[in-house]
């Protein structure tokens, strides 16, 4: 699909946060889909906040905005402009403006299955109030571990409703310093061993601040669990945080594609549904490295699985690292999770390679070496058993 006007390239504004990883993930796919089908005249505001100024949408004369609306006076202002426009960060869900975004009832859903996996009991949600997306995420939480027959606690911090990282980071010291404390306060009276997903890794990171100064040991007393997946920020992290990986490349890429149509009058903008992308799993480290169960066998058990799954164990030699038999093993596994040794290597085994199928390009014979399987084509038919489709179709629908 061409973009060309008749002067010469589509001129397009970018507003995005550079700063985050999910803006930098948004620039990405845009410049995979300019790669494809440009060129784009483009200007970029790489540290947008999400409040574009009336006079600047009067004065510019562009064919189109992938824009971030950090309120609905924003989203009014790009109503009126009436240039071809796709939001991409959904603070705000207005049907009248076209939306590509994360779907965020998914990510959340997949931070409470994350805690589920761990058989944890109790569970927490901690995000911003008053944000489309962050609300979003927690109703996935919520009722994914509503479904499993648990409650959930939730804490929002009401003074902190911007739609940004800087909203936080403006704060007086004294002011971050109560909301710190009040965010301790809080977790100090939950019930433990609890499951806490974070609406954003930074969020998590304040999470795991406050678990510090209220004695709170993670994961032991505290799993925590954020969202984005930033790699560097999550290493960084004490312990290293676990974080549900969005999709914002393919927002990019989706919310690009889509914009080209509207400049092109293929598309009229309050026909068009929002455009939802998926997840791609979550990446494990420290901060739930856990397993609530009871006997202490199988939570040592199941710890050692998830260690050393994808290096080729079987059974027995769980059996021989918590010093019990195999018959043993079994009975234990059964009558704590109701599901088998073999079966649990498996789950964890399958749950890598969904990892390094949709976040690496490694081919199927890596994967397969790399998650402790005997060969690519024995892979190939246990996945394919265990997820429905095959590992190259899985790829293809779920990789950024």
């Amino acid at each position: 699909m061409a973009q060309q006007r008749k002067s010469g390239p589509a001129h397009v504004a970018l507003t995005v946060n550079k700063a985050r990883s999910y803006g930098r993930g948004i620039l990405q796919g845009v410049a995979d889909y300019v790669e494809l089908y440009g060129p784009w005249s483009i200007f970029l505001d790489p540290y947008a906040t999400g409040q574009l100024h009336h006079d600047w949408l009067r004065r510019w004369r562009g064919d189109g905005i992938l824009a971030y609306a950090g309120d609905q006076r924003v989203v009014e202002r790009l109503l009126r402009s009436a240039i071809p426009c796709v939001e991409v960060y959904g603070v705000v869900e207005d049907p009248r403006l076209p939306r590509v975004g994360c779907d965020d009832r998914a990510i959340g859903r997949l931070g409470a299955l994350h805690f589920l996996e761990r058989e944890l009991k109790r569970f927490a949600f901690c995000g911003a109030a008053g944000i489309g997306w962050a609300e979003n995420r927690r109703c996935g939480f919520a009722e994914t571990v509503a479904e499993a027959g648990f409650p959930c606690h939730h804490y929002a911090d009401v003074r902190d409703n911007a739609s940004t990282v800087s909203s936080a980071l403006r704060r007086t010291p004294a002011a971050w310093e109560r909301a710190q404390q009040a965010l301790v306060d809080w977790i100090a009276a939950l019930p433990k061993p609890i499951g806490l997903m974070a609406v954003t890794d930074l969020h998590a990171q304040q999470v795991l601040d406050a678990c510090r100064r209220a004695g709170a040991a993670v994961p032991e007393e505290v799993a925590v669990i954020g969202v984005d997946n930033d790699e560097d920020f999550c290493r960084l992290c004490d312990p290293p945080l676990s974080s549900v990986v969005s999709n914002p490349r393919q927002v990019g890429y989706e919310g690009a594609r889509l914009l080209a149509r509207l400049m092109a009058g293929e598309v009229r903008p309050g026909r068009v549904e929002p455009v939802l992308i998926q997840p791609l799993g979550v990446v494990a480290r420290g901060s739930t490295d856990i397993t609530a169960i009871e006997n202490r066998d199988v939570a040592e058990a199941v710890s050692y699985i998830r260690q050393h799954a994808c290096d080729g164990i079987q059974a027995g030699d769980v059996a021989e690292a918590i010093c019990r038999s195999r018959a043993t093993l079994y009975r234990l596994f059964d009558d704590a999770l109701g599901r088998s040794p073999r079966q649990e290597i498996l789950r964890v085994q399958l749950e890598r390679a969904k990892t390094l199928l949709t976040q690496t390009r490694h081919t199927l014979d890596e994967v397969a070496q790399l998650t402790g399987f005997s060969s690519a084509a024995y892979f190939s038919v246990v996945f394919k058993r265990a997820v429905g489709v095959t590992a190259g179709s899985y790829r293809a629908q779920h990789a950024s």
